[in-house]
């Protein structure tokens, strides 16, 4: 998690906690940042997952590495309509 948030800080990353549940850790709920303004913002997120949560969301069999706690997902994107971006809908 530090090095997520020390290199996506670096380059101008802002992280963002969810209003919804401020008392949910980090390591549960995963990392978000956007870049940008409204309209021309980017998602950064880092989650990181289990086997089960892999079955649950995309109907896949993880291998035994995912029950090591080690899994994670990185993913990046952007509206294309330049709509406005946000980590928590």
């Amino acid at each position: 998690m530090d090095f997520y948030r020390t290199t996506a800080q670096a380059d101008d990353w802002h992280l963002q906690h969810d209003p919804s549940d401020p008392d949910t850790p980090e390591t549960t709920a995963g990392l978000c940042f956007t870049k940008g303004g409204e309209g021309e913002a980017l998602l950064l997120t880092v989650q990181f997952t289990t086997a089960s949560d892999l079955k649950f969301e995309y109907d896949y069999d993880a291998g035994p590495e995912f029950d090591s706690g080690s899994a994670f997902e990185i993913e990046v994107g952007s509206e294309t309509d330049r709509a406005k971006t946000s980590c928590f809908n």
